[in-house]
């Protein structure tokens, strides 16, 4: 079921999983990193991957999905200036020669406590996508943010 197919033959598609928020404190996100490919779900040929970025190879217009499940809580005894922390979940685009900027985003005011509080986000959207673009998954507030299993999130896209 990995590969679809059709009147056009092949399409491109892959699935990643996994992946592990930067516990950098920087802004706007921290780039997902560490995303590992479902086997079960790319066509190789079509589009690339390495840790934290997806480079188009064929143009046209993507279905581009991701979730994240995480839990938000304050570790080895740091603080924040309030009990609720606003999470932004986004999905960043470089263009070819360009910088990666913000092309959907979603935010979440995540409670932040001693235990773990518990937060899933999704985001998909449908965008036209040129060879040698870029795609990454953001998640700012990384150094509070756990991931609760590796197959519960994921990236992926296709074309349609």
């Amino acid at each position: 079921m990995g590969v679809m197919s059709g009147a056009c033959g092949i399409r491109p598609a892959l699935q990643l999983k996994g992946g592990k928020p930067s516990n950098l404190p920087t802004q706007p996100a921290n780039f997902i990193q560490n995303w590992a490919w479902d086997d079960k779900m790319r066509v190789k040929e079509d589009v690339k991957s390495d840790n934290d970025t997806v480079t188009i190879l064929v143009s046209g217009h993507y279905y581009i999905f991701s979730r994240i499940h995480f839990s938000a809580k304050i570790k080895d005894g740091g603080t924040v200036s309030s009990s609720q922390l606003p999470v932004t979940h986004a999905l960043f685009r470089r263009q070819v020669g360009g910088i990666f900027r913000s092309l959907q985003s979603s935010t979440i005011k995540c409670s932040i406590h001693q235990n773990t509080t518990i937060h899933s986000s999704f985001l998909e959207g449908i965008a036209y996508l040129r060879v040698g673009e870029q795609l990454k998954i953001g998640l700012n507030h990384g150094e509070y943010l756990e991931f609760i299993s590796k197959n519960d999130n994921y990236f992926g896209l296709f074309k349609l």
